[in-house]
């Protein structure tokens, strides 16, 4: 299931407090294996953010004179207190979801991020972002060189990818990284049916069995295959999970924050 930027803005944002906003799948998945440790969700919303819409100097007379039809009015604003130099800010005020956890003490905001001489080439920024590494963007993913540093062997979900093709973030050294934009696309395709589908799978995992020495590139194909299959039956689960908790409906209000 392919989920666009505005898709996700409309039907995520506002919805923080539940996974942080992740695509629905990727929450089910954590509650059907059971997990109760703490797991890292990172969002990319690809065309940037406006910072000045999200978080606002509501008191900075430069921010109104500069978008004098765009601004967010001062008695709009959830206001969250001010930075270091004493700036009064406050949080757009479709963004209720995040306002809330912030008051729990839950949410950072972290201001002016960057690196020295910026990159005028959104393409080449984006790599710089991706990599953490202004000095070799295209080298492993931060994400990725964290999962170099895990001692094997590696659990093959400990980190997945919603989108087809797997981010820069994600690209490691040593773990591959599966690619699941749908649950239900995840699984063994078979022509067959019924027991002859179930010998084609087991078949399929007996060749991938095969881990030559001597063949570094096929053993590393028929590892990542193992990986895959010793996923399927675990990933299937998330189709038949069913919450026992139920959550309001904040459509509306995000689908507010999509037109701004």
């Amino acid at each position: 299931m392919a989920i666009t930027r505005r898709e996700f803005v409309r039907g995520g944002v506002a919805a923080f407090t539940m996974s942080f906003a992740a695509p629905a799948f990727l929450s089910d998945l954590a509650r059907a294996q059971g997990r109760r440790q703490r797991n890292l969700v990172v969002l990319y919303l690809s065309g940037g953010n406006d910072a000045l819409s999200t978080l606002i100097p509501y008191t900075d007379p430069q921010y109104y004179a500069r978008r004098p039809s765009i601004a967010i009015p001062a008695a709009n604003v959830l206001q969250i207190g001010t930075d270091r130099a004493g700036n009064a800010l406050g949080l757009n005020p479709r963004l209720s979801g995040l306002k809330s956890i912030f008051d729990q003490g839950r949410l950072a905001i972290i201001q002016r991020t960057g690196y020295p001489n910026s990159s005028r080439s959104h393409f080449l920024g984006t790599d710089i972002w991706s990599t953490g590494d202004p000095g070799s963007p295209d080298g492993t993913g931060w994400l990725g060189r964290y999962l170099d540093t895990l001692p094997p062997p590696v659990d093959p979900l400990t980190a997945w990818s919603t989108i087809r093709e797997t981010p820069r973030t994600l690209l490691a050294r040593t773990v591959s990284v599966p690619s699941i934009p749908s649950v239900t696309g995840y699984a063994f395709a078979s022509p067959n049916s019924a027991a002859d589908a179930v010998f084609a799978r087991e078949s399929a995992l007996r060749m991938a069995s095969h881990l030559p020495n001597e063949r570094p590139h096929l053993a590393f194909v028929n590892s990542t295959a193992q990986g895959a299959f010793a996923t399927l039956d675990r990933v299937s689960q998330v189709g038949t999970y069913t919450s026992t908790v139920q959550y309001s409906n904040l459509s509306r209000r995000r689908e507010g924050l999509t037109r701004r």
